[in-house]
């Protein structure tokens, strides 16, 4: 894909919603490529969008969905998703630590041969009882820390050579099980604002695979008589192992979705042209057809007669490299003492959570109400009935439906944005900007928090939350531990 040219943004505000942007030079470019790059298909938000809460929502798990019928309506649709774009999701990392807990005493199952024992301190006899016995012998298998003998149901005496199986298993006693020590989150939703510039709502190209009204990804249809928004033919057993793993790759480095996998030379390095060219977007033929416009998928959606047809909005983050992110906590959360002996016994996960992450608008025909229904569902699972529809719908989906995942919106936590070069403009957008003046080039402006930043100021929170043991979200005022000491002369100085 090629760069996009942001010089003539200024100009571009008051131009439709779908734009189809231009290209700068890569070699004017002294920032990573992913954070200056823009969509070819983008939507445009110099407007503000139409109030669309009158719309009946539910919140299941990660998904908003609706069933309105006002949303029958392609205009309809198209407004009440660009407003669900402006509502930004709540985006959390969360910190795990979970150690393996191995027990403490021998399992009292297998039998154990006890013998009689006592121990003299001065006058007095201490009597050691193994904990798991039930009898009133005095047994020396025990540590001295069991002084005090369990209560018994039943008392009698036995030898040495008798063998003593417990009544109830002690406390602690069993195979090794999984502790949680620690389990926090830290929301990073503020770093993201209602700025346009850090939201980017845009629709697949031609030679992204997605589900475009159907029930297995596809690519765009090749054909010149063929519409915009008609499913072309499935991936190949390679071509979904090299997708699978881009997708993999561009989320842990904070990639976003429209940029082409050949210009990551981290991921592309190692696969030949032949592999790439399914998924170039570049392409020098005059008659390759151009790709939908968000209008177009929300008119093609409209006009589907699906009885179970779903239209889907993605959510996501990128600007941040979360892989390296990832693995710094976790030094930092080793670093903060949290070890044994054997690291293997611990594990520690770092991930990046965004809820919601869909919005999914379905059909209001009446089966796609009655399967809302969460008696009605499940009691179509024990009947084998839903089996059966979703076998319909897989093989009429014109009639059954199927599903859009045609658009996307992208939270940038980091990027860099061209402006015109004009000293007047480029000295009124430095003064409303809280980076400042552009640290490299004065035509770009950075837009957002460096990863590095907002580490730097939450390592010793995640220190002191692993140290505590804390569980629930994070905040800075877990570092203010010791207010006695802040009354000491020369302690806050």
């Amino acid at each position: 894909m090629s760069p996009v040219d942001r010089s003539s943004e200024a100009a571009n505000l008051s131009r439709p919603l779908d734009a189809i942007s231009s290209t700068i030079d890569p070699a004017d470019v002294r920032y990573p490529h992913h954070l200056v790059v823009r969509p070819t298909q983008e939507v445009f938000l110099a407007n503000e969008p139409q109030d669309m809460s009158h719309i009946e929502t539910t919140r299941n798990g990660d998904q908003i969905e609706t069933r309105d019928e006002r949303l029958s309506d392609a205009a309809a649709l198209y407004d009440f998703l660009i407003y669900q774009s402006k509502i930004l999701p709540k985006i959390t990392i969360r910190c795990t630590g979970t150690s393996l807990v191995k027990p403490r005493f021998p399992s009292p199952s297998s039998p154990t041969r006890h013998r009689r024992r006592s121990q003299r301190n001065g006058d007095r006899a201490s009597q050691l009882y193994h904990p798991a016995c039930t009898c009133t012998c005095r047994c020396a298998y025990a540590s001295s820390e069991y002084a005090d003998p369990p209560e018994v149901e039943e008392k009698e005496s036995c030898d040495t050579t008798t063998k003593h199986k417990p009544k109830s298993a002690p406390q602690g006693v069993g195979p090794p099980k999984r502790r949680t020590d620690f389990d926090f989150t830290i929301d990073i939703s503020e770093i993201i604002t209602q700025d346009p510039e850090q939201r980017t709502i845009w629709t697949p190209p031609n030679t992204y695979p997605t589900y475009r009204g159907s029930h297995w990804i596809r690519f765009a249809a090749e054909s010149q008589i063929s519409s915009l928004t008609d499913p072309g033919r499935c991936l190949g057993f390679l071509e979904a192992d090299i997708w699978a793993s881009w997708q993999g790759h561009r989320r842990k480095r904070g990639i976003p979705g429209w940029m082409d996998m050949s210009s990551v030379p981290d991921f592309s390095r190692g696969l030949t042209p032949d592999k790439l060219s399914s998924f170039s977007n570049s392409s020098k033929d005059p008659f390759t057809p151009k790709q939908a416009t968000l209008r177009e998928w929300c008119e093609a959606f409209s006009k589907n007669q699906g009885l179970l047809k779903e239209f889907w909005m993605t959510k996501e983050v990128s600007g941040w490299d979360f892989e390296n992110l990832r693995h710094a906590i976790q030094e930092s959360i080793r670093s903060s003492g949290y070890r044994l002996e054997d690291d293997n016994e611990i594990d520690i996960v770092v991930n990046v959570n965004i809820q919601p992450k869909y919005v999914v608008v379905k059909s209001n025909g009446w089966l796609s109400r009655a399967l809302g229904n969460p008696f009605i569902y499940f009691y179509s699972w024990i009947t084998g009935l839903y089996p059966l529809i979703y076998l319909f719908k897989c093989a009429f989906p014109k009639i059954g439906g199927a599903y859009w995942n045609v658009v996307s919106v992208d939270y940038a936590l980091k990027s860099y944005r061209r402006f015109p070069t004009d000293s007047s403009v480029t000295a009124d957008i430095s003064a409303s900007s809280n980076q400042g003046p552009p640290e490299m080039d004065e035509q770009y402006r950075m837009i957002g928090m460096k990863e590095g930043e907002w580490f730097k100021q939450w390592e010793k929170a995640i220190i002191m939350g692993v140290k505590k043991r804390f569980k629930g979200e994070l905040d800075e005022s877990i570092l203010i531990d010791n207010l006695a000491a802040r009354k000491l002369d020369g302690y806050a100085d």
